[in-house]
Protein backbone atom coordinates (compact mmCIF):
# COMPACT_ATOMS: atom_id res chain seq x y z
CA UNK A 1 0.00 0.00 0.00
CA UNK A 2 1.33 3.47 -0.84
CA UNK A 3 2.23 5.68 2.08
CA UNK A 4 -0.16 8.43 0.96
CA UNK A 5 -3.09 6.17 1.89
CA UNK A 6 -2.18 6.79 5.53
CA UNK A 7 -1.57 10.53 5.38
CA UNK A 8 -5.03 11.56 4.05
CA UNK A 9 -3.91 15.12 3.31
CA UNK A 10 -6.25 17.06 1.07
CA UNK A 11 -4.76 19.69 -1.18
CA UNK A 12 -6.24 23.16 -1.15
CA UNK A 13 -7.11 24.58 -4.55
CA UNK A 14 -6.17 28.15 -5.45
CA UNK A 15 -8.93 30.60 -6.30
CA UNK A 16 -7.57 30.76 -9.88
CA UNK A 17 -7.85 26.97 -10.18
CA UNK A 18 -11.40 27.07 -8.82
CA UNK A 19 -12.33 29.79 -11.31
CA UNK A 20 -10.85 27.74 -14.16
CA UNK A 21 -12.81 24.64 -13.10
CA UNK A 22 -15.98 26.72 -12.64
CA UNK A 23 -15.65 28.05 -16.19
CA UNK A 24 -15.06 24.54 -17.58
CA UNK A 25 -18.04 23.09 -15.65
CA UNK A 26 -20.22 25.98 -16.78
CA UNK A 27 -19.30 25.39 -20.41
CA UNK A 28 -19.94 21.66 -19.94
CA UNK A 29 -23.46 22.40 -18.66
CA UNK A 30 -24.20 25.04 -21.30
CA UNK A 31 -22.69 23.39 -24.38
CA UNK A 32 -23.95 19.89 -23.57
CA UNK A 33 -27.26 21.14 -22.13
CA UNK A 34 -26.68 19.39 -18.82
CA UNK A 35 -28.30 20.31 -15.54
CA UNK A 36 -26.22 22.34 -13.12
CA UNK A 37 -26.39 19.41 -10.69
CA UNK A 38 -24.79 17.04 -13.21
CA UNK A 39 -21.31 18.14 -12.08
CA UNK A 40 -22.12 16.68 -8.66
CA UNK A 41 -23.01 13.25 -10.02
CA UNK A 42 -20.80 10.32 -9.08
CA UNK A 43 -19.95 9.55 -12.71
CA UNK A 44 -18.81 13.10 -13.44
CA UNK A 45 -16.73 13.17 -10.26
CA UNK A 46 -15.15 9.82 -11.16
CA UNK A 47 -14.12 11.15 -14.57
CA UNK A 48 -12.66 14.28 -13.00
CA UNK A 49 -10.81 12.31 -10.34
CA UNK A 50 -9.32 9.95 -12.93
CA UNK A 51 -8.11 12.95 -14.93
CA UNK A 52 -6.62 14.51 -11.81
CA UNK A 53 -4.99 11.18 -10.89
CA UNK A 54 -3.46 10.86 -14.34
CA UNK A 55 -2.28 14.47 -14.25
CA UNK A 56 -0.81 13.84 -10.82
CA UNK A 57 0.86 10.64 -11.94
CA UNK A 58 2.54 12.23 -14.95
CA UNK A 59 2.66 15.86 -13.84
CA UNK A 60 5.68 17.87 -12.82
CA UNK A 61 4.44 19.06 -9.42
CA UNK A 62 3.96 15.95 -7.34
CA UNK A 63 2.75 17.49 -4.12
CA UNK A 64 -0.59 16.62 -2.55
CA UNK A 65 -3.19 15.33 -4.99
CA UNK A 66 -6.34 17.54 -5.10
CA UNK A 67 -9.81 15.99 -4.84
CA UNK A 68 -12.67 16.83 -7.20
CA UNK A 69 -14.94 17.84 -4.30
CA UNK A 70 -12.64 20.78 -3.63
CA UNK A 71 -12.66 21.96 -7.24
CA UNK A 72 -16.19 21.36 -8.55
CA UNK A 73 -18.29 24.52 -8.19
CA UNK A 74 -21.82 24.65 -6.81
CA UNK A 75 -24.76 25.08 -9.17
CA UNK A 76 -25.19 28.78 -8.29
CA UNK A 77 -21.68 29.54 -9.54
CA UNK A 78 -22.31 27.48 -12.67
CA UNK A 79 -25.62 29.25 -13.35
CA UNK A 80 -24.03 32.68 -12.88
CA UNK A 81 -21.05 31.78 -15.06
CA UNK A 82 -23.27 30.41 -17.84
CA UNK A 83 -25.18 33.70 -17.94
CA UNK A 84 -21.89 35.57 -18.18
CA UNK A 85 -20.54 33.26 -20.91
CA UNK A 86 -23.82 33.48 -22.84
CA UNK A 87 -23.73 37.28 -22.79
CA UNK A 88 -20.10 37.31 -23.95
CA UNK A 89 -20.84 34.86 -26.77
CA UNK A 90 -23.95 36.81 -27.85
CA UNK A 91 -21.94 40.02 -28.13
CA UNK A 92 -19.20 38.27 -30.12
CA UNK A 93 -21.75 36.50 -32.31
CA UNK A 94 -23.65 39.71 -33.03
CA UNK A 95 -20.45 41.45 -34.10
CA UNK A 96 -19.35 38.51 -36.27
CA UNK A 97 -22.74 38.28 -37.97
CA UNK A 98 -22.97 42.05 -38.54
CA UNK A 99 -19.59 42.07 -40.27
CA UNK A 100 -20.04 38.87 -42.26
CA UNK A 101 -23.62 39.51 -43.37
CA UNK A 102 -22.55 42.79 -45.01
CA UNK A 103 -20.83 40.65 -47.65
CA UNK A 104 -23.44 37.90 -47.94
CA UNK A 105 -25.93 37.90 -50.82
CA UNK A 106 -28.14 35.03 -49.67
CA UNK A 107 -28.92 33.69 -46.22
CA UNK A 108 -31.00 30.70 -45.23
CA UNK A 109 -32.78 30.05 -41.96
CA UNK A 110 -33.59 26.53 -40.83
CA UNK A 111 -35.32 25.06 -37.81
CA UNK A 112 -34.79 21.77 -36.08
CA UNK A 113 -36.95 20.11 -33.46
CA UNK A 114 -35.20 17.71 -31.15
CA UNK A 115 -35.62 16.00 -27.82
CA UNK A 116 -33.03 15.95 -25.05
CA UNK A 117 -32.22 12.36 -24.16
CA UNK A 118 -31.05 13.61 -20.76
CA UNK A 119 -34.19 15.54 -19.70
CA UNK A 120 -36.83 14.42 -22.22
CA UNK A 121 -37.61 18.08 -23.02
CA UNK A 122 -38.41 19.18 -26.58
CA UNK A 123 -36.44 22.02 -28.15
CA UNK A 124 -36.61 24.19 -31.24
CA UNK A 125 -33.28 25.30 -32.68
CA UNK A 126 -33.01 28.09 -35.24
CA UNK A 127 -29.94 28.20 -37.48
CA UNK A 128 -28.62 30.60 -40.12
CA UNK A 129 -26.78 29.37 -43.20
CA UNK A 130 -24.70 31.22 -45.78
CA UNK A 131 -21.46 30.94 -47.71
CA UNK A 132 -18.26 32.80 -46.93
CA UNK A 133 -15.25 32.47 -49.21
CA UNK A 134 -17.15 29.67 -50.96
CA UNK A 135 -17.39 27.67 -47.71
CA UNK A 136 -20.67 26.91 -45.93
CA UNK A 137 -21.18 28.72 -42.62
CA UNK A 138 -23.84 27.74 -40.07
CA UNK A 139 -24.61 29.46 -36.79
CA UNK A 140 -27.10 28.39 -34.17
CA UNK A 141 -29.07 31.56 -33.47
CA UNK A 142 -31.46 30.34 -30.81
CA UNK A 143 -32.32 27.20 -28.93
CA UNK A 144 -35.55 27.28 -26.94
CA UNK A 145 -37.69 24.91 -24.95
CA UNK A 146 -40.72 24.01 -27.05
CA UNK A 147 -43.93 22.59 -25.64
CA UNK A 148 -46.38 22.91 -28.55
CA UNK A 149 -47.09 20.58 -31.43
CA UNK A 150 -44.42 20.57 -34.11
CA UNK A 151 -46.42 22.26 -36.86
CA UNK A 152 -45.42 24.91 -39.35
CA UNK A 153 -47.93 27.30 -37.80
CA UNK A 154 -46.47 26.90 -34.29
CA UNK A 155 -42.93 27.19 -35.65
CA UNK A 156 -43.72 30.51 -37.37
CA UNK A 157 -45.52 31.79 -34.27
CA UNK A 158 -42.55 30.89 -32.06
CA UNK A 159 -40.02 32.50 -34.42
CA UNK A 160 -42.06 35.73 -34.51
CA UNK A 161 -42.09 35.87 -30.71
CA UNK A 162 -38.32 35.57 -30.61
Amino acid sequence: MPIDCYTKKIAAASSDDKRTVNLACSKYCAFDMRSFNSVHGDGFKQICQVLIDIGYKYGLMKTIKPLTDILIPDRTNISRTIKQIANEYRLKMNEILRQELKQVKLIGISTDYWKSSYTGDNYLTINSHYRKDNNPVTYMLKNILFSGTKSGENTVRTIKII
